[in-house]
């Protein structure tokens, strides 16, 4: 269920909604997804380098697929996802 009473959104037919957070932090992002009715997504990627940030976050929320330093992205090392949504 949606936090605060609110019903949770419903999403097109398909994949889902994929988001992927640029330095994450706790998942401040995914949690604000949350409040909004945005409970279950096609995927929520992070990018995050500070190990206890990534453990407040997972511990938070199950969903989310932690990819590490966004650098290894930027210089080609990583692979990025492929995501409808950015947030930074």
């Amino acid at each position: 269920p949606a936090s605060r009473g609110r019903a949770a959104v419903a999403l097109p037919e398909g994949r889902g909604h994929c988001v992927l957070s640029l330095f994450d932090g706790i998942a401040i992002g995914r949690q604000a997804l949350v409040g909004l009715g945005f409970v279950h997504l096609g995927g929520y990627h992070a990018f995050e380098l500070l190990d206890p940030a990534m453990q407040v976050a997972g511990s938070n929320h199950n969903d989310i697929t932690q990819h590490g330093d966004v650098r290894q992205v930027q210089n080609n090392k990583g692979q990025q996802p492929q995501c409808d949504q950015w947030l930074h």
